[in-house]
């Protein structure tokens, strides 16, 4: 079965959201870099997940480095990046992936819900959102360093998260 709702015409929208979260949390601005891969990081990497259901189900995903998910939760906190705990981090990540998707929420059609987001975080892995196809992949920077924010879409037939 088929969505009612063409997520494609909203997909543009993901880069003004992107930029306004970061402008207005963190004052940084951003900008669009070719190519959907985040840049090489050494070290720990960061997935955070937030999942949409209603007339359309889906998930936006947010991917960085360590390095960059520490300096931007010490920005949202107000303290040193060196200061910043994995609990921190991990709050952090959850509330930018919980404010880009809240945007793109809002910008949908009314009745889509918002799960709580879900952080992941390790070397070598790879987040799988089962039954869903990847719809839009783009890669941003910031004075900070890069990162990648994914928009999927769940195979309809599929159980919802």
């Amino acid at each position: 079965m088929e969505s009612p709702v063409d997520i494609a015409t909203y997909a543009p929208l993901l880069g003004d959201i992107v930029r306004h979260v970061f402008q207005t949390m963190m004052c940084l601005d951003v900008t669009d870099r070719d190519g959907a891969e985040p840049p090489p990081t050494a070290g720990t990497s960061y997935t955070a997940a937030i999942y949409l259901t209603g007339l359309w189900n889906g998930a936006v995903m947010f991917d960085c480095g360590g390095v960059e998910a520490a300096e931007w939760t010490g920005r949202l906190l107000g303290i040193a990046a060196a200061e910043c705990t994995r609990d921190d981090i991990h709050d952090a990540l959850g509330e930018l992936a919980n404010m880009i998707g809240g945007n793109l929420k809002s910008s949908l059609p009314h009745g889509e819900g918002l799960s709580m987001p879900s952080v992941v975080a390790g070397r070598d892995y790879a987040l799988r959102v089962c039954g869903a196809a990847v719809l839009l992949e783009r890669a941003f920077t910031t004075e900070v360093g890069g990162f990648r924010v994914s928009l999927l879409q769940m195979n309809q037939g599929e159980a919802r998260p």
